[in-house]
C-alpha cells in the first residue's frame, strides 16, 4: 500500500526477514540495531544512495551548506572566465567552437567549458540555473565570508545598471566625488591599491563597527 502511494521505507531490524520485507514494500533494509550508531549510519547511507550519485558526510551540521557555497563560488568564477575567454576568441577572429574543442583537452577542461561553451557561442542562455538564484546564493556566500574573514574579490564584483535615465537621472558619489548622468556603475577589486586589515576571529567586521560606534 505505501509503495503504491509513492513511499519508500527504510527498515532496520535484527531479524533476517527484514530484507525480504523491504523488498516486498519497495524499500531498503539493514540488519542491525537502532541502538548502534554504525547500523543507523549504514541505513542512512543505503537510503541516501537511492537519491544521489555521491553521498558524503562533510562534517558537523552546516558543513554541507558551506560546501555548497564553495561550489557556487567556484562555478561563477569558471563561468566568468569562460565568457571572457570566448569573447577574446571571437574578437581575435578565431573559430571559437574549434577553440573550445581544443582547449577542452588540456588544463582548461571543465564541465562548464564543454557544456556551456558551445551554448554561449550559439547565444543560448535560457536554460540551467536561474541568474536570480545564483545572485541569491552568492549573497549568502558573501555574508558568510564577512563572518569568517574570507576574501572573495571575484565573487564580490558588482554591476549596477540604471534604467530610464532620461526620466530619472542618476548620480554616483564616491570619495567626495560626484558623477552625474550615470548609466552603469561597475565595482570590483583594484589590485594596485593595498591595505592591511586586522581580523579578529572572535568578532566579525559588523560587530566591531557596531561596538566602536555605539558602545562605550
Amino acid at each position: 500500500m505505501l509503495a503504491k502511494r509513492g513511499y519508500r521505507l527504510g527498515l532496520l531490524a535484527r531479524s533476517e526477514a527484514v530484507e525480504a520485507l523491504a523488498g516486498e514494500l519497495g524499500g531498503v533494509a539493514v540488519r542491525g540495531s537502532v541502538a548502534s550508531g554504525e547500523d543507523l549510519a549504514r541505513l542512512v547511507d543505503a537510503a541516501m544512495a537511492k537519491y544521489g550519485r555521491a553521498v558524503t558526510l562533510m562534517g558537523p551540521a552546516g558543513s554541507g551548506q558551506l560546501t555548497k557555497m564553495v561550489n557556487q563560488i567556484t562555478v561563477v568564477g569558471l563561468v566568468q572566465a569562460l565568457a571572457e575567454g570566448l569573447n577574446f576568441a571571437v574578437h581575435a577572429g578565431l573559430d571559437a567552437k574549434k577553440v573550445v574543442e581544443v582547449i577542452s583537452k588540456g588544463a582548461a577542461q571543465s564541465w562548464q567549458l564543454e557544456n556551456r561553451g558551445p551554448t554561449m557561442l550559439d547565444d543560448k542562455f535560457d536554460f540551467g540555473f536561474a541568474v536570480d538564484w545564483m545572485r541569491k546564493d552568492l549573497q549568502i556566500c558573501l555574508d558568510e565570508a564577512r563572518r569568517n574573514g574570507a576574501l572573495l574579490p571575484l565573487t564580490a564584483q558588482v554591476k549596477i545598471q540604471a534604467l530610464e535615465t532620461d526620466k530619472r537621472p542618476v548620480s554616483a558619489v564616491a570619495d567626495f566625488t560626484e558623477v552625474r548622468e550615470v548609466v552603469t556603475v561597475e565595482i570590483h577589486e583594484n589590485r594596485d591599491v593595498s591595505m592591511t586589515l586586522l581580523f579578529d576571529v572572535e568578532a566579525n567586521l559588523e560587530e566591531r563597527v557596531f561596538k566602536e560606534q555605539f558602545l562605550t
